[in-house]
């Protein structure tokens, strides 16, 4: 089992999303590698980008895709869905060429979310197909939702296709209060290729909740639980420390290895 910490826990507006953090702080972070988090405002330079992190020994073999990619899945027209693949398209080069294997997709985003799960199926396969080509596995998230229940449409969706490859988010999971129904569909860790690991503490759907997002352990999920299932379920494919330790002009080294420790733990890793 692999364990990686995203590049968004220590890059983000409060440090002017400063690429440069990666290559200064990535050697002293303590993981397997590293889920490059793609911002939208990075395109004009991220040839120079994919160059310095090719050359920095670092490895990278998550992309977590442009965001924008899910509102473009649940909101655009189909006379402009144009857009969404060439964006697709653009992310999965960038994947290709950091050496990435798996791409994290937000299959729904704003402001429909998942009002249309049949429409949205149909315009994943199709950004799975663009990503076949570059040797990338699309999977595909639980974020939160508005209308239904992410794990009902995760569920729909592989056994449309038993191919389809899913990621769990923990925080999701929370504030849908579904986590429990997934420590206990084996049918659904079939289909598990890829783990967001973070914290929250709120109610049901609350959205208000959300944010900041916590550090394992320091919030109501039931970590225990979640860890003993993924070895119930002998799950051996990759997790991604999602929870945050930025600051304007240091990134929390001793904070984010904690929190992979705190995994390592929990999975009797160390």
């Amino acid at each position: 089992m692999k364990l990686f910490c995203s590049t968004g826990t220590f890059i983000g507006r409060i440090n002017g999303r400063n690429y440069r953090l990666i290559l200064e702080y990535g050697p002293q972070i303590r993981c397997d590698g590293f889920e490059f988090m793609m911002n939208d405002d990075w395109y004009e330079k991220i040839d120079e980008i994919i160059t310095q992190l090719q050359i920095s020994g670092l490895s990278f073999p998550v992309l977590h895709a442009d965001k924008t990619s899910g509102d473009l899945i649940s909101s655009l027209a189909d006379s402009q869905l144009v857009r969404l693949y060439d964006l697709w398209r653009r992310n999965m080069e960038i994947a290709a060429a950091l050496g990435a294997e798996k791409a994290v997709c937000h299959i729904w985003g704003r402001p429909d979310s998942d009002a249309q799960p049949e429409r949205i199926f149909e315009r994943v396969q199709n950004l799975r197909t663009i990503s076949d080509e570059y040797g990338i596995d699309l999977l595909s998230e639980n974020n939160a939702c508005i209308y239904g229940s992410p794990l009902q449409h995760l569920l729909d969706y592989t056994r449309s296709d038993p191919s389809f490859g899913v990621i769990i988010d923990t925080r999701a999971a929370q504030f849908h209060r579904e986590l429990e129904s997934i420590n206990a569909c084996g049918t659904l860790w079939q289909h598990i290729r890829h783990i967001h690991i973070s914290d929250m503490h709120g109610g049901y759907k609350q959205w208000d909740a959300m944010y900041p997002i916590l550090p394992p352990g320091a919030g109501d999920i039931d970590f225990p639980a979640f860890f003993s299932a993924i070895q119930l379920h002998h799950y051996n494919h990759t997790i991604t420390l999602e929870s945050p330790a930025m600051y304007p002009d240091r990134v929390g080294v001793e904070e984010l290895n904690c929190y992979l420790d705190f995994i390592r733990k929990g999975l009797g890793l160390m």
